[in-house]
């Protein structure tokens, strides 16, 4: 039976901010080779993303079956939406946020072992927002995902082809992902990066599944449901491409993978 109504029945709710910024976090235990520092790695991840961003933003972290020290240590962080599940994986939790955020947001994603530089989201959006038929952008520039990218034909636009990106960053790249430096730069040497200037505004040609921002229409209906834990990520890059739409990145560098070590 009922014998009143719920007193927040006609209450209003505050909307959304129209960014929102998912990331995705996976710590099962912290004594494994891989694992056992990447408690340093997450946390250094979401204090550069919250105290960089510089504008109002919905920040949800999801995350995937992690043990009570992370889980812990999120529940003390300013988490907008903090979702605590078993391990579905990346690709359904990434597809479960974008499919219930409202018309007209603007979607960011990012790994749980990156880390952001002032004024990270600004820039990104700026571009999502003024090029024609954006897929993702991101504001990690490497040389190597040119490798992958479809190179845009859009109307007034200029398209400039050399080596752009500084050897630093690749550097960087390198040693977040293991790789002896002198092999990466070898593989990468005779690699262009392909620019674009559209309305006095200017991007690389590539793209980053790490971190990125998009309208989730436009790129939810891409992604498929898995059993897997983790999906190879070049697939989706294809599936961008052929729905017509571009993967672009910053000039600047507003990103980086830290890898699992500080």
């Amino acid at each position: 039976m009922r014998t009143t109504q719920n007193p927040n029945k006609d209450s209003r709710i505050k909307p959304l901010e129209r960014v929102t910024v998912l990331v995705v976090t996976h710590l099962p235990e912290t004594k494994s080779a891989y694992h056992k520092d990447r408690m340093s790695v997450i946390s250094k991840s979401l204090v550069s993303l919250l105290d960089n961003a510089n504008i109002e933003i919905n920040f949800i972290v999801w995350d995937n079956g992690s043990c009570d020290t992370l889980r812990d240590y999120l529940k003390e962080l300013p988490i907008d939406s903090l979702i605590l599940s078993r391990n579905i994986g990346k690709t359904n939790a990434l597809k479960f946020v974008m499919r219930g955020l409202p018309e007209g947001s603007i979607f960011a994603y990012g790994d749980d072992d990156i880390e952001y530089f002032d004024d990270w989201l600004r820039p990104q959006i700026e571009i999502l927002e003024n090029f024609p038929q954006v897929g993702t952008v991101t504001g990690y520039p490497t040389v190597i995902q040119g490798r992958w990218a479809k190179h845009p034909n859009i109307e007034g636009s200029q398209i400039e082809s050399g080596k752009f990106i500084p050897q630093e960053w690749e550097r960087d790249f390198a040693l977040a992902h293991g790789r002896e430096w002198n092999m990466h730069y070898a593989n990468t040497l005779n690699d262009k990066t392909t620019r674009i200037t559209y309305k006095g505004l200017q991007a690389y040609c590539l793209g980053h599944h790490c971190q990125f921002v998009c309208y989730p229409e436009k790129i939810e209906p891409l992604y498929n449901w898995s059993d897997r834990a983790m999906l190879p990520e070049q697939p989706i890059d294809k599936e961008i491409d052929n729905a017509g739409l571009y993967r672009f990145s910053t000039i600047n560098r507003y990103a980086r993978h830290i890898g699992n070590v500080l």
